[in-house]
């Protein structure tokens, strides 16, 4: 096993299969993320095709981070969120 949480399994060969679907996004953290969520909401847990709930989680993380604005402030990436925009710090 790959990772191993309390709803979520995930094994070797899927976990090579969404690193290279998903290279952009950082995958521990959202296993990490997704049984937290699966913890949290066990009315919408899906009880069937774990699989596809797992490509639209990491389908949308992948989008948000293509449209996700970056500064570099002394030698380190940064993301822009909205509030930084509201704040005037973008």
């Amino acid at each position: 096993m790959k990772y191993h949480g309390e709803f979520l399994l995930i094994s070797e060969l899927q976990h090579e299969w969404l690193a290279t679907r998903f290279p952009e996004v950082d995958l521990y953290s959202n296993y990490r993320e997704m049984d937290s969520w699966l913890a949290a909401n066990p009315r919408r847990r899906p009880k069937r095709n774990m699989d596809a709930f797992i490509h639209r989680w990491l389908a949308r993380q992948k989008r948000r981070e293509e449209s996700a604005e970056y500064v570099v402030s002394d030698g380190v990436r940064v993301r822009l969120t909205a509030a930084d925009y509201r704040t005037g710090r973008a």
